[in-house]
C-alpha cells in the first residue's frame, strides 16, 4: 500500500542517515587518533625510546588504513613504523657474535632461531637476485658477505623476498649493494660432504632501510664523509621502493 512504501522509505532513509553519520565520525576519530599518534611517535622517537615510538607508529597505521590513505606521506609512516620495530627489537649482540655461539652450541638451545629470539638484524652488503622464471613469484636473495667462523664459511641468503622489493633490481647486473634488516628464519650447520654453514633470512620479514637519521641514531651509518655519502645514496635509492607512490 502507498503508507507501507511510505514507510519503508522513511525507515530507509533514516538508516541511511545513520550510516552517513556514523561513517563521517569514524573518518573524523581516525584523524584524530592519526594525529596523537603520529606526535607521540614522533616525540618518543627523539627521544630514541623505540618501544613506544613502535608502538605509537602501529597506531597511526592503523587508522591510515582505516583511512584508505596510500598516498606519499601516508606510505613514509608505514616505512617509519618497520624501521622503528627494527631498532626496537635489533639484535644486541653482533652478527659474528651470533654465529660462534651457534656453531658451538649443542641441543635446542644451540637452534638458531632460538638464539636470535625475535630480534632482527640489519645488514649492508652486495646482494644477488636469484632470477626465475615467474617476476612474480617470491625470489631468493643471495648476500655476498664474506663470513665464517674459525674454518667453517657461512653462506647468507634471504628467502620468500616480496616481488614489491625487487622493482627496479636487474640481476644481470650481478651483485648490488643493499641496506636492509631482516629476521632469521633457519640455520643449518655443516653436515656430511657440506662443509659450510647456511644462514635463512625471513624475506617475509625484509625491511629495505631508507630513513638516514634513524640509521644515524642506530650508529649502522659509516662515520668517514666518503662512505656516509654513498650509504646516504643507497639509502635515498631504496626508499623509491620502500615508500612507493600510489
Amino acid at each position: 500500500t502507498p503508507l507501507r512504501l511510505m514507510s519503508m522509505a522513511v525507515v530507509l532513509g533514516i538508516v541511511v542517515t545513520g550510516l552517513v553519520v556514523y561513517s563521517r565520525s569514524r573518518h573524523q576519530n581516525a584523524l584524530v587518533v592519526l594525529q596523537g599518534a603520529i606526535d607521540r611517535g614522533d616525540a618518543a622517537l627523539k627521544e630514541r625510546d623505540y618501544s613506544v615510538a613502535a608502538r605509537e607508529y602501529a597506531t597511526a597505521v592503523g587508522a591510515l588504513d582505516l583511512l584508505q590513505r596510500q598516498d606519499a606521506p601516508a606510505q613514509k609512516i608505514r616505512q617509519l613504523h618497520r624501521e622503528v620495530v627494527v631498532a626496537d627489537k635489533l639484535l644486541s649482540t653482533s652478527l659474528s657474535k651470533l654465529l660462534e655461539d651457534w656453531l658451538s652450541a649443542t641441543g635446542p638451545v644451540g637452534d638458531l632461531t632460538t638464539l636470535s629470539g625475535d630480534s632482527w638484524l640489519v645488514f649492508d652488503a652486495p646482494v644477488l637476485v636469484q632470477a626465475g622464471a615467474d617476476p612474480q613469484q617470491p625470489r631468493v636473495w643471495l648476500v655476498d658477505l664474506p663470513l665464517a667462523v674459525g674454518e667453517v664459511p657461512v653462506d647468507l641468503r634471504v628467502e620468500a623476498v616480496s616481488a614489491d622489493l625487487l622493482k627496479d633490481r636487474d640481476s644481470s647486473l650481478g651483485p648490488q649493494r643493499m641496506i636492509f634488516a631482516a629476521r632469521v628464519q633457519k640455520g643449518e650447520r655443516p653436515a656430511g660432504d657440506r662443509k659450510q654453514a647456511t644462514v635463512t633470512l625471513d624475506g617475509s620479514s625484509m625491511v629495505l632501510w631508507g630513513n638516514a637519521d634513524l640509521a644515524t641514531a642506530m650508529q649502522i651509518v659509516p662515520t668517514d664523509p666518503a662512505s656516509r655519502d654513498a650509504f646516504v645514496a643507497v639509502l635515498d635509492q631504496q626508499r623509491q621502493v620502500s615508500e612507493p607512490q600510489p
